[in-house]
């Protein structure tokens, strides 16, 4: 089974993460793992990953374009068998099992750790193409770490490349960016969703299981629960 992990480094300020997580994907990842990262900096060394330069682009736009980043290589990555993404500030901390395999679906994301205590901090403007209503309930995905399926998951960023795109030219940038578009679609396609300890925020170190832990950098890893 041959599986690509993607990331990426836009600016400085994830330079030595990338290289963490790198050396972690290695280690800890399934067998027959190839890395790509997507960077705007020539003297980045990824060191056991293949590196693709795109151009420099600021936050939050570095964020809404990683499903950009994954339709840009959509000929390499279609050879391989299951496609993740995985945040540059994230870490794996212990060998990944056939857990992160989708079975019951073909795509695959991590519950917020507080998912099941209160709503999720979904997109609630109606001219976004990410809006979720008031009535809609799904348990809030977090997008630092999912993947799937190589056809559905090519299918689902074409899908929100596009969304992007739309809200772009409309003015609008969606509340958790990204990751507000993935809520959306995960509300019209099933996910295997797997537990909190596969994206875990390290300052809530208190979860007994962590498997990937985000670093997020000042990133507000709360986003609007509780």
């Amino acid at each position: 089974m041959k599986i690509a992990v993607v990331t990426a480094c836009i600016g400085t300020k994830y330079f030595e993460n990338v290289k963490t997580l790198i050396e972690s994907v290695k280690f800890y990842f399934l067998r027959d793992t190839t890395i790509y990262v997507f960077t705007d900096l020539n003297h980045l060394d990824c060191v056991g990953a293949i590196k693709i330069h795109t151009c420099h682009v600021p936050p939050p736009l570095s964020a809404l374009f990683r499903y950009s980043y994954l339709w840009s290589i959509r000929n390499i990555l279609a050879d391989f068998d299951l496609i993740y993404w995985i945040d540059a500030d994230c870490e794996v901390m212990k060998h990944l099992t056939a857990d992160i395999i989708p079975d019951y679906a073909s795509l695959v994301s991590v519950a917020h750790p507080w998912h099941d205590m209160t709503r999720g901090p979904f997109e609630t403007n109606p001219a976004s193409t990410a809006f979720i209503g008031g009535d809609d309930y799904i348990p809030y995905l977090q997008g630092c770490f999912q993947g799937g399926e190589t056809g559905p998951f090519l299918t689902m960023c074409k899908t929100l490349k596009n969304n992007i795109e739309i809200d772009l030219s409309n003015r609008i940038i969606a509340k958790w960016y990204d990751e507000s578009h993935l809520n959306r679609y995960a509300l019209d396609h099933p996910f295997k969703n797997l537990h909190p300890g596969y994206a875990y925020p390290d300052k809530l170190m208190d979860v007994p299981y962590p498997r990937i832990i985000n670093h997020a950098n000042g990133h507000d890893h709360v986003k609007g629960f509780g």
